[in-house]
């Protein structure tokens, strides 16, 4: 049995207790007793036990970052967490996933090097003894492209030194490849997370992305990895298309990042010239950026609102990226190619 007089005692004490309104029950019918435990939420919640107001920030976390250059830099014990190669930042689970990430970019841009490498008889104390033509030919072999395998079991420093020796080769700059680090033990278990998220995401998402562009074949050779981001060449050296998925928004870039930052430039400049065909053929303005002080330059459209967090965004987010990294190729490329 429920004793009303004691439950309109008690809060009629709490009311002269706190000075707010006294609050009486005239009536025990269905609409007063909702009136009533609303006024009792509300006094709990505002009077109370009121929600602390505080000014402090968290601060946000950072990370110790050196180039490729940075022989000063003490990398023993140090996981990376994302790299950075002209301005685009990708994030990776280890120092071999950036390996990997790096060398199949280089390769993109200029396919001889590493060919000559993996075809190479050298002494087994060059360069080329981390490179082959076939896979036993190495202790741990890692696939860049048909007939061209690298070395993966190696240890940091020499990654470091064979991507340093690489750079040269390639005529790249490595001061435009910037390591972002963490402690080797810590948010181990949130990054197994977001990568397993990823790695969902995109084998979700890539067959749908390929079959839009199955024409123009940009991402067949794509496969779901655990970066945020997937990439889809059109045969031009450098340039590529991104699709990027996010916490609080899906991308589609359009990336201009060629070894040659006058010639990212100067296209950069040849298509902004004619943004506003663009955006009449795509039916939307993309954002622009030229970005001075990398070499590499960019343009884009975005879809707020969505996060791979969210799986039921999932279906939004693939549709967007599908649609626009084809458009993007249908309408830019063929300007391009005839440039």
């Amino acid at each position: 049995m429920i004793h009303y007089g004691f439950i309109e005692q008690f809060i009629g004490d709490l009311g002269r207790k706190f000075n707010i309104r006294e609050i009486s029950f005239d009536r025990w019918d269905a609409v007063q007793m909702v009136q009533n435990l609303e006024d009792m939420v509300d006094l709990a919640v505002n009077t109370i036990w009121p929600t602390p107001v505080t000014s402090y920030i968290p601060a946000k976390k950072e990370f110790d970052s050196c180039t490729l250059d940075g022989d000063d830099f003490d990398l023993r014990g140090r996981e990376i967490v994302r790299y950075s190669y002209l301005g685009v930042e990708t994030p990776v689970t280890s120092w071999t996933d950036m390996f990997e990430h790096v060398l199949k970019y280089l390769h993109s841009q200029d396919k001889s090097v590493l060919t000559t490498l993996a075809y190479s008889t050298s002494d087994s104390a060059d360069l080329s003894a981390y490179f082959s033509s076939k896979p036993n030919g190495l202790r741990m072999a890692l696939e860049i492209d048909s007939n061209v395998f690298a070395e993966k079991n190696t240890s940091t420093a020499t990654k470091i030194s064979i991507l340093q020796r690489l750079f040269t080769l390639f005529g790249a700059d490595p001061m435009d490849l910037v390591f972002y680090l963490k402690d080797a033990e810590k948010d181990r278990g949130a990054e197994e997370t977001r990568n397993a998220r990823r790695k969902r995401y995109w084998t979700y998402a890539l067959p749908q992305i390929q079959e839009a562009n199955r024409e123009n074949g940009s991402f067949s050779n794509a496969n779901p990895g655990t970066s945020n981001i997937e990439n889809g060449y059109f045969g031009i050296g450098g340039f590529y298309v991104c699709c990027v998925a996010n916490e609080d928004q899906a991308r589609v870039d359009f990336i201009l990042a060629s070894g040659d930052a006058k010639k990212n430039k100067e296209t950069f400049d040849f298509l902004y010239d004619r943004r506003e065909e663009i955006a009449q053929k795509l039916g939307i303005a993309v954002e622009w950026n030229r970005a001075d002080q990398y070499n590499s330059s960019w343009f884009l459209c975005r879809l707020k609102g969505i996060s791979i967090l969210n799986e039921s965004d999932w279906p939004a987010m693939v549709g967007f990226q599908s649609e626009w990294s084809r458009k993007f190729i249908e309408v830019v490329v063929p300007m391009l190619k005839e440039r």
